[in-house]
């Protein structure tokens, strides 16, 4: 057996017969890009369900964009969720945007035009007080660095990272209590200057924190994790990357009240990472508020509308404040 018989065996038991090998008519292999949204906490693939368009960069290795190009969910369902890149031999960055689905009266994340690779980002459209009552359309963002060769069919796997988070609050009237539950009469809301991310996904600072308000709210009767049957309030909001490095605060204002000073203001990604050893004893903090993108809490007011700071519910666990740092 000679050594180019040695070789052509070698190459077919990896897998690289179908493409060019040393035989100049072969075809030119194929470099696939990948999507693949399985940082959740169900730990499986749901780009199919999740994702309904990828703007996908290509840089090469002096930072300038070598292909770039926009894959809508029919593309995406009809290739399995990889695109197929005409990329010359070499190495590459690639970075993907992507967008959720469109519900009614969501915002869209912009982008500026860039060819540079410091110059990529998205921002929301925010009002000119630096505030954003709506919801918005959910955001992924995702980068692997990979080689396309001469000799291989290959596909990248570009793994998500959502970009959005679901919160619901609810507040609920304790026994006894005769609670005016009208709409408009909490506000409420999320601080953090968070509305702007750059290629690395890391939030670019605006100078003055953005109020996320809820833009749903409604009279609701409670029926769960408490006694069923009291009247409450349930507010539903949307907001960027929960991070543990940005001051992001929950606050609640009671607009009957006589004091200036909020129902209540915490520290929104401490209480949410109250409830992280229920899912995982070693997961980082930074991974949980990835993987888990929605979040329900709930607080108890007394006869007098005040906020009772012994215990809590996030996503129907039980917290008890007494010895919390949030107070």
């Amino acid at each position: 057996m000679n050594k180019k018989t040695i070789l052509l065996l070698a190459l077919a038991t990896l897998g690289f017969s179908s493409c060019k090998t040393v035989f100049e008519d072969q075809r030119p292999c194929d470099f696939k890009v990948k999507f693949v949204y399985d940082y959740n906490m169900k730990f499986a693939d749901a780009a199919a369900n999740e994702i309904d368009n990828v703007t996908l960069y290509a840089f090469d290795e002096d930072g300038e964009v070598a292909w770039q190009g926009s894959i809508d969910k029919a593309a995406l369902d009809s290739t399995d969720y990889a695109i197929k890149l005409p990329l010359e031999v070499a190495k590459y960055n690639f970075v993907a945007w992507a967008n959720g689905k469109q519900m009614p009266g969501a915002v869209q994340w912009q982008s500026g035009k860039t060819k540079a690779l410091d110059d990529m980002s998205r921002h929301l459209p925010l009002n000119s007080d630096n505030s954003l009552k709506s919801d918005i359309v959910p955001l992924f963002h995702g980068s692997v660095v990979d080689e396309v060769t001469e000799y291989a069919d290959h596909i990248a796997n570009l793994h998500l990272v959502k970009n959005t988070n679901s919160i619901q609050v609810i507040l609920q009237q304790t026994a006894g209590a005769q609670l005016d539950f009208d709409e408009g009469r909490f506000q409420v809301f999320v601080t953090a200057d968070n509305s702007a991310y750059d290629i690395d996904n890391e939030f670019i600072p605006v100078g003055s924190p953005t109020r996320y308000d809820a833009w749903d709210v409604k009279k609701v009767i409670t029926t769960k994790a408490t006694v069923t049957g009291y009247e409450g309030l349930k507010a539903e909001m949307t907001v960027p990357r929960l991070r543990p490095d940005c001051n992001m605060r929950l606050q609640i204002v009671d607009t009957q009240s006589d004091s200036t000073s909020p129902l209540l203001d915490i520290s929104l990604v401490d209480v949410l990472l109250l409830v992280r050893k229920h899912y995982s004893e070693t997961m980082p903090a930074q991974e949980f508020l990835d993987r888990q993108d929605e979040f329900s809490l709930i607080f108890f007011l007394d006869e007098g509308s005040r906020w009772i700071p012994t215990h809590i519910y996030v996503n129907s666990w039980k917290v008890v404040l007494q010895d919390s740092p949030l107070l």
